[in-house]
């Protein structure tokens, strides 16, 4: 968990370099096709990459939630490796993801990638 949290300055920059290859590559390919396309829009430095740096966060939730869908289990807690290889995966199990905020949010206080995509339930008081 730890390397999946950690996000360098590293990742950033391969992440909007590979951004940057991927929308050239497409653009070269669509001119080679005879295909009438724009050519890449010109991203200020720092636009750039705050998008990669929100790519690489999505990108490290997923690998976080596929975590927790093979190895966290309600019944059983944190699977050992030999039970996490026998146990079925449960492809977006909303108490999984859950979970992972949960304990991504008490382990690593203040993280901001704790909260993407989630809100802890507002607190209301009975009448």
């Amino acid at each position: 968990m730890d390397r999946l949290v950690t996000i360098t300055d590293d990742d950033v920059e391969k992440s909007a370099t590979r951004i940057r290859n991927f929308t050239d590559t497409n653009y070269a390919n669509a001119k080679r096709r005879g295909q009438d396309v724009a050519p890449p829009g010109i991203v200020p430095p720092e636009i750039e990459l705050a998008c990669a740096r929100a790519s690489v966060e999505q990108n490290r939730c997923g690998q976080l939630d596929w975590l927790f869908y093979r190895r966290w289990r309600l019944s059983d807690g944190w699977l050992s490796d030999e039970a996490a290889q026998r146990a079925l995966e449960i492809f977006h199990d909303p108490l999984a993801e859950n979970m992972r905020r949960a304990v991504i949010s008490e382990r690593y206080e203040g993280l901001v990638m704790a909260e993407l995509s989630w809100k802890p339930p507002a607190k209301t008081f009975a009448s």
